[in-house]
């Protein structure tokens, strides 16, 4: 795996944090909207992290890979804003964070047996399901549309570093016709997990104790207040725009705040926007250079009637 292939790409945009200690486990749990106390290692899931109004800050991967050691694999960009904030609510628990920049995260898509061996590591089939020898660790990516795995390892053993934008946007890409929600610095603190489809990817938990903004969370999902969803929308052509943007007249009900958007091969746009959930289904976001269409999730995104629903 030293050089890179159509398998192994490196993920730049991504960084490694590990976080250690005896009260890992049960800081974590205080701190994030998914109930990690439900993992055992190896295993892996998605995970919120909420301002006290209910407002994500972050989405990371969590892998728990031992009973005291678990890994955030999130956007760099939230590097700056995330550690700081973890480490302020430690006080006095054991609990060490560390980001990793001895570690590189790494795209595997169809991959053999013998690209796992090489890192010392077995083949996880199922969704989710984790696999760890040493510094490396595997996961395999909830995708119906392609087979694919999120390898960490060591810097040495990691693919070349070039073409690393084009390989950020295939996995990205990916992300998004999986429905599967990201958040990055410019719109950190802009939806509830509701919002971002959470509960839809098992990101979510509504039976878990407290953490930073729970009850907004809470009650958002059971007074049936969410107004709004993440939804898939795709364009021949156009501009692609950032994450934070918002297409559309900002204020209207038609608008829709981006989450993510990537250029495909043939030049195409395909993008996830959070959009009122009382919009036309069929209505097209504007684009520049082009207009977004409504496109299928792999899983039905919440709607009005299961908003008063309890989990």
């Amino acid at each position: 795996m030293s050089s890179t292939t159509d398998q192994s790409q490196r993920l730049s945009h991504l960084a490694i944090v590990d976080a250690s200690g005896a009260d890992t486990e049960s800081f974590l749990q205080g701190q994030f909207c998914n109930d990690l106390s439900a993992l055992t290692p190896p295993s892996s899931q998605l995970t919120g992290y909420c301002s006290p109004k209910g407002r994500l800050l972050a989405a990371p991967l969590l892998q728990r890979l031992t009973d005291e050691l678990f890994r955030l694999v999130l956007p760099v960009d939230l590097l700056e804003s995330l550690l700081p904030r973890l480490r302020m609510f430690v006080m006095r628990a054991d609990v060490t964070f560390a980001h990793r920049e001895d570690l590189a995260a790494v795209a595997i898509f169809d991959a053999t047996d013998a690209l796992f061996q090489s890192a010392g590591l077995d083949v996880p089939t199922l969704a989710l399901e984790t696999r760890s020898s040493g510094d490396a660790s595997v996961v395999k990516i909830n995708d119906s549309e392609r087979e694919r795995w999120l390898m960490v390892l060591p810097e040495s053993a990691a693919p070349a570093d070039n073409t690393v934008e084009t390989h950020a946007e295939t996995w990205r890409l990916h992300d998004i016709r999986a429905g599967i929600p990201s958040i990055v610095a410019a719109t950190s603190e802009s939806f509830v997990p509701q919002m971002m489809n959470f509960a839809e990817v098992d990101g979510l938990s509504f039976t878990k104790g407290c953490y930073p903004g729970q009850e907004i969370v809470a009650r958002t999902q059971y007074l049936g207040k969410l107004k709004k969803h993440m939804q898939r929308f795709v364009a021949a052509a156009g501009v692609v725009p950032q994450p934070g943007d918002t297409l559309g007249e900002a204020g209207s009900a038609d608008a829709g705040d981006v989450v993510d958007a990537v250029r495909r091969a043939d030049g195409g746009v395909e993008l996830l926007a959070v959009v009122r959930i009382e919009r036309d289904a069929k209505a097209a976001l504007p684009l520049a250079g082009g207009s977004a269409t409504p496109a299928s999730l792999p899983y039905a995104p919440p709607g009005p009637a299961a908003d008063s629903k309890a989990g």
